[in-house]
């Protein structure tokens, strides 16, 4: 049936099979979601390993409490069965919680159809909800609370004196030793350069690194701290102040509590700054494109709605009264269109040969521009995206075929370029091949230059007074129109910028969160610090020195990670997504993200703290 009906149609039909609509949206999302798998992979490698830390905390408790049960007589089967069912069943129960949180905010926040998908697809806006990411995201709970259950679990080995823990030193956590922490440090800085290297190598292993980045910056965490506590002494030498004193005291010591914190504050930056840097990458490269696009024209002319110039209008005689309007210089006729070519809807971008530019420069991944300009200006040659052309192996000078109403157009590769923003790429080729191989001279949009000295504004209205109130069509500034095509090209990352923010906000709470638990198990060593002299402000002073010092610290190696993290990221989806997505350090963006996770943290902690420093000294005698 399908070949009679391409011999009916002749070549001026296009013949495809029912299913094809939803092949071709498959293949335009998959870049986005080949982002937004690295986005989330990262994001769940973080959210495990701080859930991971989190449990960490409790070790020093939940060992006293394993030696307490065996004085009692509890032999080492039962107090894993009671170990085991603590941990399923905390991690069961916090998992099923932020499942449900999820799906809630993914049905009401964070549920939209990206506008640029509206455009070229009929889609809607149905909501589903898949069991296997649920079942993902419940196991990695479960999983974090039972591998934090482990330590403890090792003070039941044969041999070991049931009151063990309690002739320990460490205060109200467990001391790292010397050799742990040079271990961890070593395997983190191999695993750094092993994920570089891979990723060189394979850039598809890209995902892998991001996860294996962030399970390096938890091993690094004790040898930053250890680095810490050498240098404690030579900065607070000569102080007087008693919350100094306390605060050097208490980080001196490298214990699983202040690893514990650190980490979680380093896992929170790193992945707010390796998402949020890439995510500005992607908008930063989209913009720039999306403005040189537009930068051609003073004034676009274009029929409502049309986000990518791809809706034809009739002329009648538009560009002649136009051209006749006060202020206006030329107006010259840009046509385009969304072709099938394949398994992709391409954006097809027609220029007339005396534009000024026919491509924009800043989006060439391969060639010249001032060759491919002269070359696609000269008709036969095309720029293309770099997915398309890896697909049929095209490099520059090299031929390919373009399916168009008359047939099969021979175009020659003038450039390879990113896919400036539509995810199935785009070819840009001039209006004279174009009007040829379609068999038009309609235009999508229609592109005027104002005289020197006229404002965007005067044109704007001349062109509207010039085109008559019942035209039908939309008259916009540059600007203006830029504007309109990145806010639609922001909503099509808006699951990017969803996760990002989503991990920002949940790494701030689970470090205040941590921060307050902490504090509040340290009451008892805080009523033998009143013993000692210390009064309630020096005591809540000192907690709040300790804990802004531990997070900057611990914040500052994420960044520096997190850095790492972002430029392999942004390298990743330039060649793997074809978007437009150049690297670069937003100082600005990991500052801020340093500065909300500290104040946060901080101003969370502050009651709990002071709380905290107002514990009765009867509580150490109790202890």
């Amino acid at each position: 049936v399908a070949g009679e009906l391409r011999r009916l149609a002749r070549g001026r039909f296009d013949v495809e099979a029912a299913d094809n609509e939803l092949r071709l949206l498959t293949q335009a999302t998959e870049p986005n979601r080949q982002s937004t798998s690295l986005f989330s992979a990262i994001s769940v490698m973080v959210g495990f390993l701080l859930a991971l830390n989190a449990m960490l905390l409790t070790v020093p408790e939940r060992r006293r409490f394993i030696a307490e049960l065996r004085m009692q007589g509890y032999d080492p089967r039962q107090i894993l069965l009671l170990l085991g069912f603590q941990a399923v069943t905390l991690g069961l129960l916090a998992s099923l919680a932020g499942v449900a949180l999820g799906d809630v905010l993914s049905r009401t926040i964070f549920h939209q159809v990206p506008a640029y998908l509206d455009v070229a697809f009929p889609v809607g806006a149905e909501q589903a909800f898949r069991m296997s990411t649920a079942l993902l995201a419940v196991g990695c709970g479960v999983l974090a609370t039972v591998l934090a259950s482990l330590s403890p679990v090792f003070d039941l080995r044969p041999g070991r004196p049931a009151d063990a823990v309690f002739r320990e030193t460490g205060g109200s956590g467990e001391l790292i030793l010397a050799s742990t922490i040079r271990r961890a440090a070593v395997i983190g800085v191999v695993l750094i350069a092993l994920v570089g290297v891979l990723v060189a190598l394979v850039p598809t292993l890209t995902i892998f690194g991001g996860v294996t980045l962030a399970l390096a910056t938890l091993c690094l965490m004790p040898a930053v701290l250890a680095g810490l506590a050498r240098s404690l002494p030579r900065l607070t030498d000569g102080s007087r102040s008693g919350a100094v004193i306390l605060a050097t005291s208490e980080l001196k010591a490298i214990t699983t509590r202040a690893v514990a914190l650190a980490a979680i504050a380093g896992l929170a930056v790193y992945g707010s700054v390796a998402i949020g840097g890439t995510r500005d990458d992607l908008l930063r490269g989209i913009d720039r494109a999306i403005v040189q696009y537009h930068s051609t024209a003073d004034i676009w002319v274009t029929s409502p709605g049309n986000v990518f110039n791809t809706d034809s209008f009739t002329l009648a005689n538009a560009p002649k009264r136009i051209a006749r309007a006060p202020g206006v210089s030329s107006v010259r006729i840009y046509q385009g269109a969304l072709t099938d070519v394949g398994d992709r809807r391409l954006w097809v971008r027609a220029r007339p040969s005396t534009d000024p530019a026919m491509l924009e420069s800043s989006q060439i991944l391969s060639g010249s521009f001032a060759s491919a300009d002269a070359l696609i200006r000269r008709g036969g040659w095309a720029a293309v995206s770099n997915g398309f052309a890896d697909e049929l192996h095209l490099k520059l000078g090299s031929a390919f075929g373009l399916p168009t109403p008359s047939g099969i157009k021979r175009l020659r590769v003038a450039a390879i370029t990113t896919n400036s923003g539509w995810p199935a790429g785009t070819i840009t080729l001039n209006s004279a091949d174009y009007s040829r191989a379609w068999k038009t001279t309609e235009a999508t949009a229609l592109e005027v230059d104002l005289k020197p000295g006229v404002s965007e504004a005067a044109g704007v209205s001349s062109v509207r007074t010039a085109l008559g109130p019942r035209s039908g069509l939309s008259v916009r500034s540059a600007t203006a129109r830029a504007g309109e095509a990145e806010a639609s090209a922001r909503q099509g990352l808006h699951t990017l910028n969803q996760i990002s923010t989503l991990l920002l906000i949940a790494a701030a709470l689970a470090v205040a969160a941590a921060l307050s638990a902490t504090v509040w198990q340290r009451r008892a060593r805080l009523a033998s610090l009143k013993i000692q002299g210390y009064y309630q402000g020096q005591l809540w002073r000192g907690l709040l020195l300790e804990s802004a010092v531990m997070l900057g610290i611990g914040s500052l190696a994420g960044a520096i990670v997190g850095i790492y993290g972002h430029a392999l990221a942004s390298h990743w989806l330039t060649i793997t997504t074809g978007f437009p997505a150049p690297f670069s350090i937003g100082v600005g963006q990991v500052l801020i993200t340093l500065t909300l996770i500290t104040a946060i943290a901080l101003a969370v902690i502050a009651l709990p703290g002071l709380a905290a420093a107002r514990v009765s000294a009867r509580l150490s005698l109790q202890e």
